[in-house]
């Protein structure tokens, strides 16, 4: 039997379970509903939206674009979520959030009903946004939408009781894929606390780099490299525009800050070309390079692979692949409309085809568990709740300290406002999130927990297990009580599975192509991104025309076409607007169409110009 030498792990972000595979679970949508705020004779049902729109009206999204305004991903929304109710700056007591005394009084409502009344909530209850919109997060995605994870689903393992480590946001779930715990910080004239919302974690705003404040923690990279040895590269975290595993965790961020770094480097070339991004001092050999064997490159034991978060932090502007519901300027423009076009979850599936078919078609195949799944839930709706967990043994948050932040040197120690987080012991996960388990030795069909539930740390308990981190020179046995307690994969890669490449169907990210432009600055090329997998060539023509003011046809849609990164089997399409000065101000319809040799496709992607 083949024994498991490389781990791959690619975390996406803010997708429920149900939102992603809940098409897999027997009598799902079924009566999954909530509270509709506006109609309470009529609850919102589980659905699928093929589009949408934002009030009611104008710019219409397509459904791998749904919920196309962030919903709440704090402590406290989450709160609300599962529990049904407003917590606000109270702290909850109700179970599940407060497992003791051992016999506790059940809730005052049924459990995750909260999702439309938080997200109403968010939304600004009676605004145009709100009514038209509040259903959204009760928005699930189909096969046909999402086709690489439909098909990656369908012929290896699936985990329906993958839990998010904590019910809150990205960065501390992030840290529990690697750390099974929080971020200690540790400021100059305050107690240490755990980090639990996303602006309780302070970092230099320059280098994106973790704060001085925040302790080394033992990870599973400082083990790796403590048990394996220091003198070969064990793990690697790659990156698309920015790294969270660098912006939170000392450990990684000290190595990419290195003049020797080889672990810390870009998913390709792609976003960042030749320049070197801020977060790192040299650029090893990416991941594409490490799997195809490039100029000697090798792929290590442990490889963790983080989306493309926002379309703005590279120089090479490129459609998201995170999947984050909202806008596609993340954590820099603060609204979603046709000048910042939501994320695409069509994006996060080209990135499933490129890992999946680069690594099948690999000589590390035969030895390689791949595992995809999400940091949270990012307050998408999902039916299943939370159960109590295992708390990791550091200390409790507090409410972090305010102070000013360095001149743009640094976050700051910036709370997140967040008084119900306050005191939080990690005694609850977070809810379901999508887990697909990839591998020649995964049989399809359902993967269980051999106790317990599946939550991030099992991603550390797994490759702890697989590589014998507690053999000597370790003198531990689990980085924390959490990892310890967790149920591993390692008991699932018994199987025998052929299954070859995905190829045949063609994805395209984004699934619609919103250009604004005026008749003085005109507008800036896009790129989308498009893949029908290997052995299928890609033919690419764009129709759009209009009457210009002296009554002349004029074409104002234009694409070409490159390859990308060699073995990634991507198509690069650049779509252009022309004849902006002399066309009259409206709102102009194109589009593209895509087709693949042998007959694939074809797919065709609307494209709207807003000339003002």
């Amino acid at each position: 039997m083949p024994t498991i030498e490389h781990v791959v792990v690619v975390m996406l972000e803010n997708r429920s379970f149900d939102n992603v595979l809940g098409w897999t679970q027997e009598g799902f949508p079924g009566t999954n509903s909530n509270p509709n705020p506006y109609d309470s004779s009529t609850p919102i049902n589980a659905q699928n939206l093929p589009s949408q729109t934002i009030g009611g009206s104008g710019q219409a999204y397509s459904g791998t674009m749904i919920p196309m305004l962030d919903p709440g991903e704090l402590f406290c929304d989450m709160a609300e979520q599962i529990l049904g109710a407003n917590v606000g700056d109270s702290v909850p007591t109700t179970p599940p959030y407060d497992p003791y005394p051992p016999v506790a009084p059940p809730p005052p409502s049924p459990l995750m009903q909260g999702f439309t009344g938080n997200y109403n909530s968010i939304l600004r209850p009676g605004s145009a946004n709100a009514e038209n919109n509040v259903g959204d997060v009760m928005n699930y995605l189909t096969p046909e939408q999402l086709p690489v994870t439909a098909f990656l689903a369908n012929n290896f393992g699936v985990c329906d009781q993958w839990h998010a480590s904590v019910p809150s946001q990205t960065f501390v779930n992030r840290l529990f894929a690697f750390c099974a715990a929080p971020a200690i910080i540790n400021p100059d004239c305050d107690p240490p606390y755990s980090a639990v919302n996303d602006k309780d974690y302070p970092f230099y705003l320059i280098k994106l780099i973790p704060d001085d404040s925040v302790l080394e923690l033992p990870t599973i990279c400082s083990q790796l490299d403590l048990v394996l040895g220091n003198g070969q590269t064990n793990w690697k975290v790659y990156f698309h525009d920015y790294s969270i595993a660098v912006l939170t965790i000392p450990y990684i961020a000290g190595k990419a800050q290195s003049e020797s770094n080889g672990n810390v480097s870009t998913f390709d070339g792609s976003d960042w070309g030749s320049t070197t991004p801020g977060q790192l001092k040299t650029v090893p050999s990416t991941f594409v390079d490490d799997v195809t064997g490039a100029n000697g490159a090798t792929l290590p034991a442990f490889s963790f692979i983080e989306p493309r978060y926002s379309r703005t932090h590279a120089p090479n502007h490129l459609p998201p692949n995170s999947n984050h519901p909202g806008p596609g300027d993340y954590g820099i423009s603060p609204h979603t409309d046709p000048s910042d076009p939501p994320i695409d979850a069509a994006g996060g599936e080209l990135l499933l085809m490129q890992v999946y078919n680069l690594l099948q078609s690999s000589s590390y195949w035969d030895s390689t568990l791949l595992i995809i799944t999400y940091d949270e839930h990012g307050g998408v709706f999902d039916h299943v709740s939370p159960p109590t967990a295992t708390p990791p043994g550091t200390v409790n948050i507090g409410t972090p300290p305010m102070t000013i932040p360095q001149a743009g040197i640094s976050s700051g120690l910036i709370s997140s406002g967040d008084t119900a987080a306050v005191g939080f012991g990690y005694t609850l996960y977070g809810c379901r999130v999508p887990a697909i388990i990839v591998s020649p030795l995964v049989n399809a069909g359902p993967i269980a927990p051999s106790n317990g539930v599946f939550d991030h740390s099992s991603i550390v308990a797994t490759v702890w297990e697989n590589f014998g981190l507690s053999n000597s020179p370790s003198t531990v046995t689990s980085l924390t009580a959490r990892d310890a307690g967790a149920p591993t994969l390692n008991g699932s890669l018994t199987g025998s599975n052929s299954t070859g490449a995905f190829s045949g169907t063609i994805v395209v990210c984004p699934t619609v192509v919103i250009f604004n432009a005026s008749h003085i600055l005109g507008t800036e090329p896009q790129t989308m991104l498009a893949s029908a997998g290997p052995g299928v060539t890609l033919t690419v023509t764009a129709t759009g025309t209009a009457k210009d003011d002296f009554g002349n046809e004029k074409t104002w849609l234009t694409v070409s076409t490159s390859a990308g990164t060699p073995g990634t089997n991507l198509t690069m399409i650049t779509i252009s607007v022309h004849e902006t000065l002399i066309l009259p101000s409206a709102t102009y319809q194109g589009s593209i169409t895509i087709t693949g040799s042998g007959g694939t496709g074809p797919v065709t992607v609307p494209v709207w110009l807003y000339l003002s």
